[in-house]
């Protein structure tokens, strides 16, 4: 059952090589999660395997620069999913993915963000999906 959909609302993003915590989810559905929309942490209510589905999509101040989405769990870099801002004369650059990820009880879920160089990202879509797939009773 799903258990948490997010949006970001549009917004431009400042990112440098720094990871940043993105931040101003607009949350759709909580069930299994505990959603902290400002500090964009998810806490996971009980322990399971949960899928995470990410889409974001938006153009870049800056052709071919490297952006990189970070799922963070406790502080820890879990899963990394780069993509470039060079398609077309607008430097757009999106993607989507998604993974399962084993949870326990109160585990802490952030997304973060960075570039190998200096660029202003102007999100249009930004896209936050977790799911459980199995709890653990």
């Amino acid at each position: 059952s799903q258990s948490r959909y997010s949006q970001q609302n549009a917004a431009v993003l400042t990112l440098t090589t720094t990871s940043q915590v993105i931040t101003g989810y607009t949350s759709k559905k909580e069930e299994q999660l505990s959603i902290n929309t400002t500090t964009g942490e998810t806490t996971v209510k009980f322990a399971g395997t949960y899928r995470i589905d990410v889409t974001v999509d938006g153009v870049a101040n800056v052709q071919n620069r490297e952006v990189t989405l970070e799922v963070i769990k406790n502080g820890l870099v879990a899963y990394q999913h780069g993509f470039a801002t060079n398609v077309g004369s607008l430097n757009r650059g999106s993607t989507s993915f998604c993974f399962t990820m084993d949870c326990a009880a109160n585990d802490v879920i952030k997304l973060g963000i960075y570039a190998d160089g200096a660029v202003a990202y102007s999100t249009n879509v930004l896209q936050v999906a977790i799911a459980s797939q199995s709890l653990a009773v």
